[in-house]
């Protein structure tokens, strides 16, 4: 769980950062006045619109690469999983996604619990 705390809590530099990034206007945040990394776009519901808010976007990480984006990492994933369940493991573009999901809410967030969900931020959504 200390690699979430990096990416989740934010410093004091970081807190300076955001709230500079807040001040600079162009295009993108005037179209998306949520967004303050620029990565995000607009989704189809409004609830959906969620950003990291900070300047510099989580996904632009290694660890976002290597825990979110990286087939091999996510097929383990999708093995664990199945091993839970007692299921065949399933190789679909689909399951990858579910997975890249999965991955993302364990590593922002930890373990949620059946029926407690989190908006995932559009980029992540974009990215997946």
């Amino acid at each position: 769980m200390e690699l979430a705390k990096g990416i989740v809590d934010a410093s004091p530099d970081q807190e300076d950062a955001d709230q500079d990034c807040n001040r600079n206007s162009d295009d993108h945040q005037q179209n998306l006045p949520w967004c303050i990394c620029r990565k995000c776009r607009a989704m189809d519901q409004p609830r959906e619109n969620v950003c990291c808010r900070r300047c510099i976007c989580v996904t632009t990480t290694d660890a976002f690469e290597n825990l979110v984006l990286d087939r091999d990492v996510l097929g383990v994933a999708i093995v664990s999983r199945s091993f839970i369940y007692a299921d065949e493991p399933v190789y679909t573009p689909a399951s990858y996604r579910m997975a890249a999901y999965r991955q993302w809410t364990m590593w922002q967030h930890g373990y949620l619990g059946r029926g407690n969900r989190r908006v995932m931020p559009s980029y992540v959504v974009w990215a997946v």
